[in-house]
């Protein structure tokens, strides 16, 4: 599947965006949309969208959701993808993953998006690997110090990782 522009990536984020707003759903966009979308970079690039979704009073969850989605915005959605309209009346569709989360307060965010992508860069390797790392990089900017999770003297893998990537980034240079 080809990769989303900046651009349309945008689009299909602000839509879907709008789309659960109107619903009053509780939502994250997580993965490496989310990086795309706050740290944009020429060089990364994503081809699908992923969410983590808060389960409410109304108990709508990841499943109910897609439904709701397919019922109530025919003209966006198609199975579990956004319409994506090209210029000349193409529709690309963009892969939609939809997750529910039960800790909701304790939502990915920067901080955490990085931890995850330390910890897999160090179990990759090849092309992902090196994406992970960049992403780290552009992320680094809204982390906040002392956020427990960029702790990691309890976690020896994480340690392992770190130090890892500290001896890439002196390579590097």
């Amino acid at each position: 599947m080809p990769v989303l522009l900046q651009t349309q990536l945008e689009h299909v984020a602000a839509t879907i965006a709008q789309r659960l707003d109107t619903m009053k759903i509780d939502y994250a966009m997580m993965g490496d949309a989310a990086v795309c979308l706050m740290a944009p970079d020429p060089q990364r690039a994503t081809e699908d969208v992923d969410l983590v979704i808060r389960v409410d009073h109304r108990s709508i969850t990841a499943d109910l959701l897609t439904n709701k989605l397919l019922t109530s915005f025919p003209s966006d959605f198609a199975s579990v993808r956004y319409k994506l309209r090209l210029p000349g009346g193409v529709v690309r569709l963009v892969e939609l993953e939809v997750f529910d989360h039960q800790s909701w307060p304790n939502r990915p965010h920067a901080e955490w998006i990085i931890r995850e992508k330390i910890r897999s860069q160090y179990q990759r390797h090849g092309a992902k690997q090196a994406v992970d790392l960049q992403d780290v990089e552009n992320l680094l900017s809204y982390a906040i110090p002392g956020k427990s999770e960029l702790n990691f003297d309890d976690d020896q893998e994480l340690q392992d990782a770190l130090a890892t990537l500290e001896a890439q980034a002196q390579t590097a240079q």
